[in-house]
């Protein structure tokens, strides 16, 4: 598979390139990115109990979607996935940890 990477001629800040990069991946990209952010906080995390670990890295990676899809670069499925998982670790801590 070739790729025109002429495109590049006319970027002229990170934003394009990384714009470029994940229009050559097909769009996964910048989701792996945000996925792969997730899965190193909460291991990250792992240290103290794993539904408080949860409960942080899912919010962090909330919001870097949410920042990432306001900008354009990731579909709406991104930050309702990781406000799933916040809603259900944080309903989970308030009904088992009281």
């Amino acid at each position: 598979m070739t790729y025109n990477l002429t495109a590049l001629n006319n970027v002229d800040s990170v934003f394009g390139v990384v714009t470029f990069a994940d229009d050559a991946s097909g769009g996964i990209l910048v989701g792996l990115f945000v996925i792969a952010i997730f899965v190193v906080a909460l291991f990250t995390l792992k240290k103290y109990e794993f539904d408080f670990a949860l409960l942080s890295s899912s919010f962090g990676a909330f919001v870097i979607s949410a920042i990432l899809t306001y900008g354009g670069m990731l579909n709406l499925i991104y930050p309702l996935a990781f406000l799933a998982i916040l809603s259900f670790t944080a309903f989970y801590v308030f009904v088992v940890k009281n």
